[in-house]
Parts: structure tokens; sequence; C-alpha cells
């Protein structure tokens, strides 16, 4: 779907080929589920809702994931349909994080979900060992809504 603006222009972005946090969100949700995890909580990007992403529950432990998309879901912004550049993925990451280990803090078990691209691979590999160490589990989504955990 290419983005047209008020007079019909198109910008040339191509928003079918980014992954929202919706849609990053959805694909870890249908993972969990099928591992047997009960999705208690929710926060949808497109709602606007605050709070914890992804809360899930099993065998009385409580996972709490902080989701991040590839660009705008927001058809307002001006950077609707671009994939966020690499300081905005940075900063992404750096938030997930935060939200990650206030989770581990408070005594759940936490995980960041993020796109499976170049962009967000280069800025985790950097904190990946440390996410590790802590127990924060990384879902990487591709295109296909597959998940893979690291």
């Amino acid at each position: 779907m290419r983005h047209t603006d008020s007079m019909g222009i198109s910008s040339g972005r191509d928003t079918t080929q980014l992954l929202t946090e919706d849609a990053v969100s959805l694909a870890v949700r249908i993972y969990l589920e099928k591992e047997g995890w009960t999705i208690t909580n929710l926060a949808p990007a497109a709602g606007r809702i605050h709070g914890d992403d992804i809360v899930a529950e099993v065998d009385g432990r409580r996972l709490v994931i902080e989701v991040k998309g590839e660009g705008s879901s927001d058809p307002k912004s001006r950077r609707f349909g671009f994939a966020f550049s690499s300081s905005q993925v940075t900063t992404h990451v750096a938030m997930a994080t935060y939200k990650a280990l206030q989770a581990v803090s408070q005594g759940a078990e936490a995980g960041i979900a993020l796109p499976d691209n170049p962009s967000h691979r280069r800025t985790l590999a950097l904190i990946q060992p440390s996410l590790s160490v802590l127990g924060i589990s990384v879902f990487w989504v591709d295109r296909q809504a597959a998940v893979v955990v690291s």
C-alpha cells in the first residue's frame, strides 16, 4: 500500500513492508499461546493505551514483554511508512530495555520483542550479552510473523 497525501500524491512510502508494533505484538502473543502461556494483559499501540505491552502467565510465572515496531504505526505521523532511523532504533531499544529492567526488579520475567531486521539486530548485539545475564529474553519477529527467542 502506497501512502498518499490529501491531494492524492504518492509519497513512495510502502506501509505494507514495515512491521508495526501491533504486528510484532500479535506474532509474539500467538507464539506465547502456542507455548502454553495465557495472555493476561495487553496494550495495543494503535489504541495508544499505556502500560505493559504484553503480560503473560504460566505455572505461576509472570512474563512482561515490551514491544517495538520498525516504523510509526500512526498514519497522522510525518514518519508514517518510513523505517525508524538508527538513532530512533537505539532509543526504542533503550526504552524497551528500561521497561524490561523494571519488570525484573518487580520479580517478573522480562522480554523485549523486536522486528528481525539488520538495524535492530545491530543495535541489540551491543547489549545482548548483558540481557542474557539478566535473564531478559528477546523475541525476534520476521516479516512472515515467525518468532525466534534468544
